[in-house]
């Protein structure tokens, strides 16, 4: 995984927890730029993939996440040509723009959101 580090299991609501049988199942880390929902800036973020919990921090020192998708309540993940290495995640009612560094992770980002609409 590029970029990706050990990182701590956080509860839905951001609080650290120390441990969690699940966590090392499937999960990956790493820097991407996600676009934003009011001001549509982009931004970097430390992405967080967790069992169904995509959370997005400021860096990866952060402790508490700015945001929080519950990927068993998304709808769709695809790749998107419409920006470069671009992927969206739908939700009920939002769609999340988010751009990796190469072509390769977002392969990786996509494959592994997409694993975990299905399980």
């Amino acid at each position: 995984e590029t970029g990706a580090r050990p990182v701590d299991i956080h509860s839905p609501t951001g609080q650290l927890r120390t441990s969690d049988p699940d966590f090392e199942i499937r999960k990956k880390s790493g820097y991407l730029t996600k676009r934003g929902d009011n001001v549509k800036n982009w931004k970097s973020r430390w992405f967080v993939i967790q069992k169904h919990w995509l959370r997005y921090y400021v860096s990866n020192e952060a402790t508490n996440p700015r945001g929080v998708i519950d990927l068993s309540k998304a709808l769709d993940c695809n790749e998107d040509d419409s920006f470069s290495n671009g992927f969206t995640i739908t939700v009920r009612k939002r769609i999340y723009y988010i751009q990796a560094a190469t072509p390769e992770d977002r392969k990786a980002w996509v494959e592994m959101i997409c694993w975990k609409l299905v399980s």
